[in-house]
Order: C-alpha cells, then structure tokens, then sequence
C-alpha cells in the first residue's frame, strides 16, 4: 500500500501538511509509539526544504511525500526540487554549546 502527497512549500501550510502526513500515517500503520518522532522528523526536513532549499535558481515548488508500506517496513521518499544538502560536510552536533549559547533553531538535523 502507498500514498503519495503533494505540499505547499510554505511554512503558513505547514499545520496543513502535518494534518496530511498525520491522517496519511494513521491509514499506513495506525497509532504507533513512534508516531511523534517519525511527525517531527518529516516536518524538520520540510522545514529544511523551505527554508535552505529554495532559492532565485530553485524557485518554491510542491513537496512530494510517498509513503510505501511493506510487510513490517515503512518507506518514505521526499521529492523536492531544492538546492542540494550534502549531509557529509555537516559537524557533528554539541548539544551543550547549542543551548549554552541560547540558540533556538540549528537543530533540523540533529531532530532528523
């Protein structure tokens, strides 16, 4: 089983989008322990995309979601047409200078 979902890019359709991958999850594997962090972890990387990934060169476009359901698996896929992120150049994360320093963004990542 799949579903396949199409986002605004924007963040004032964020609560919109969450309510559609929410309602989507729900459909795929009903209420799960792990719901929460699997909803934050979606939403951090939506967020990334419009914040970072859209530019003059990468103008705002949908946001795809598929969600494909396996036996005992949950496959997500995010298709977008933002500019690239190469994971590998990112420093690890020190959550105590993070917040020592009173920052409350820069965790997208991390949350991931």
């Amino acid at each position: 089983m799949h579903i396949i979902l199409t986002l605004e890019p924007t963040l004032e359709k964020l609560e919109d989008s969450r309510r559609e991958i929410k309602e989507s999850l729900a459909k795929l594997v009903g209420d799960q322990p792990w719901s929460y962090e699997f909803m934050l972890a979606i939403e951090e990387a939506i967020v990334n995309v419009i914040d970072h990934g859209f530019n003059q060169d990468n103008p705002p476009s949908p946001i795809i979601l598929i969600f494909e359901r396996f036996e005992d698996k949950l496959l997500v896929t995010m298709i977008d047409k933002g500019s690239p992120f190469d994971l590998t150049k990112t420093k690890e994360m020190n959550l105590a200078e993070h917040f020592d320093s009173y920052k409350n963004r820069g965790l997208g990542i991390f949350l991931i």
